[in-house]
């Protein structure tokens, strides 16, 4: 899988692989830190993304911490290719 998601599906994917449930159910609009997710997961997220290319401030997904609102910053993230 690439390491910058390309839809909201592969995002949750990618999240669900780093909760270590990559076969439990996730919605869009879960609260990723009821799912499981803490700052170490997120910043393994954050840290995956960024060497990718894509830089995205943790701060930002703390204001919707769902999958929709992560793949929302992931959007307005800055890119380096």
């Amino acid at each position: 899988m690439d390491d910058i998601p390309t839809s909201l599906d592969q995002l949750i994917d990618q999240i669900r692989e780093t909760l270590g449930s990559p076969n439990e159910p996730l919605a869009a609009d879960d609260d990723l830190f009821t799912a499981g997710l803490d700052s170490i997961r997120l910043m393994h997220l954050t840290d995956r993304w960024a060497q990718a290319g894509a830089t995205v401030d943790p701060m930002a997904l703390l204001d919707e911490p769902t999958p929709a609102g992560f793949w929302d910053a992931l959007q307005g993230a800055s890119k380096t290719t």
